[in-house]
């Protein structure tokens, strides 16, 4: 059930894109592009990224030219509190719903948050804990392994967003390192390049991703729900499995089933 969701987000999301694109004149001859082209303009070459969507005016640029990364306070788990400034850590980044150390003491003002900054977690799981986050969950103080991404040009925060997180590939390739527990430098950070062109150019392939992120949301959702029907289908056609109210004969699963994993059988 959930792959042939996933099939039909990518399926809703190429149509969109598609449509946008065909809505715009593209030179070259180039067809239009589908979803995974869109994801791809952050990570081809420049040349070739303007030359297939045609964007005048597209460089390259390294980061450490656009913006300044501030990292966050070293807290020691002895400075948490129950009340205070909440300390943002990567969790609560990944996670609406994760709880929140505080901390009433002193710091120093750099570390301070609020509404609206662009955060990068450069720290942690591949795939889980790397990338840029925009915060709207009011005053605190930015934990270490996040950087602050302060603009120095005339750059769209959600632009930069999707452009950090479009080269997370780049970024963690060249993490340090274990398997479970990676983290890349602000030196190798601010030698990563990313596109950019004009404040029009953003504010249109934002409201562009915009559209295809409440797509990935709302299908998400869909999943949430579809499981927790299939769940009460279940229930509702056979009881409660531990309860058993309905009196169904009950087998060890190994009377009828082989259990396989890569050392056991």
């Amino acid at each position: 059930m959930v792959l042939l969701s996933h099939i039909y987000i990518i399926q809703q999301m190429n149509g969109f894109c598609k449509r946008y694109f065909e809505s715009r004149t593209l030179s070259n001859g180039y067809s239009s592009p589908n979803f995974v082209s869109v994801l791809h303009t952050f990570s081809k070459e420049r040349t070739y990224r303007s030359y297939k969507f045609g964007f005048e005016g597209l460089s390259q640029v390294r980061i450490k030219e656009i913006c300044d990364l501030q990292n966050g306070r070293a807290f020691k788990p002895s400075e948490w509190e129950t009340e205070g400034l909440p300390i943002v850590r990567i969790q609560n980044l990944n996670d609406e719903n994760a709880p929140f150390n505080y901390y009433s003491g002193d710091y120093n003002p750099v570390h301070e948050i609020n509404d609206g900054e662009l955060l990068f977690s450069w720290s942690g799981t591949p795939g889980t804990s790397f990338g840029a986050f925009r915060w709207y969950r009011g005053k605190g103080i930015l934990n270490q392994h996040i950087f602050r991404v302060i603009p120095k040009i005339q750059i769209d925060k959600n632009y930069l967003m999707y452009a950090l997180n479009g080269n997370l590939a780049s970024i963690i390739a060249k993490a340090h390192g274990g398997v479970g527990l990676q983290h890349i430098t602000k030196k190798e950070l601010d030698l990563i390049e990313v596109p950019v062109v004009s404040i029009d150019k953003q504010l249109e392939i934002v409201s562009t991703l915009d559209k295809l992120q409440s797509i990935i949301s709302h299908r998400k959702q869909q999943l949430l729900k579809l499981d927790e029907l299939v769940k009460a289908r279940f229930v509702e056609m056979f009881g409660d499995p531990i309860d058993n109210p309905m009196g169904w004969k009950k087998m060890h699963l190994n009377r009828f089933t082989v259990l396989k994993n890569k050392t056991h059988s």
